[in-house]
């Protein structure tokens, strides 16, 4: 019941706040999302039999050298979200 009533709370306030303009701002860029998608896609079909946190590795290595202005969070932040599908 409370998880409820909470959830009905957030939704109505996020409602309210783009009733007054406000736009969610994306996590991370795009063209840094686009990579974190292709690299996960491709590690994750050449490196079957490797551990979860070897294939972040590469991911994250991969990601860097693609794109050496992002920050090292960022990079991580958008595989995560690759990986989870809500990138």
């Amino acid at each position: 019941m409370m998880n409820e009533l909470r959830s009905l709370m957030v939704r109505c306030g996020l409602w309210l706040a783009r009733l007054g303009g406000w736009h969610p701002v994306p996590l991370v860029s795009d063209d840094l999302m686009a990579s974190a998608r292709m690299f996960v896609a491709h590690v994750q079909e050449q490196f079957e039999e490797q551990s979860g946190e070897f294939k972040r590795s590469q991911c994250l290595r991969a990601l860097l050298n693609r794109h050496p202005g992002a920050t090292e969070r960022d990079a991580a932040l958008a595989i995560e979200l690759a990986v989870r599908g809500m990138g």
